[in-house]
């Protein structure tokens, strides 16, 4: 790649509270997954989508909670001997895909409460 060669990308990272990280969701642009590295060349379980303009919005939000973070609370659930009905949480910021009521029913759904950090706090 040459130094002019340049390509701008969208980067979830999630951590638990005890420093876990869980898998990263990368958007790159393109429309296919095509135009995207291919899985091997990013960690093991990386969530990797196609968006035209690169950036998250609500269907990518919601694949990030049900490939990534739902599977997650699900795991720990079990680990440790949780009923499903736990409630889980999520702290994020107060992107505008985070509170499409799709998401929010989701989440409600799974029963995963949401704390969301005020705009222009998280840069």
């Amino acid at each position: 790649m040459a130094s002019t060669d340049r390509t701008a990308i969208t980067l979830t990272v999630a951590v638990s509270l005890d420093g876990k990280m869980l898998p990263f969701q990368t958007i790159y642009p393109g429309k296919t997954l095509r135009s995207c590295p291919a899985p091997s060349l990013l960690p093991p379980g990386t969530l990797i989508i196609a968006n035209p303009k690169h950036w998250n919005n609500e269907q990518d939000t919601l694949k990030l909670i049900n490939e990534i973070l739902l599977p997650y609370f699900t795991g720990v659930k079990e680990r440790l001997g949780l009923p499903r009905t736990q409630t889980a949480l999520v702290v994020w910021d107060a992107f505008k895909a985070h509170g499409c009521e799709s998401v929010k029913k989701l989440l409600r759904d799974n029963n995963v409460a949401t704390v969301d950090v005020p705009k222009n706090l998280t840069h």
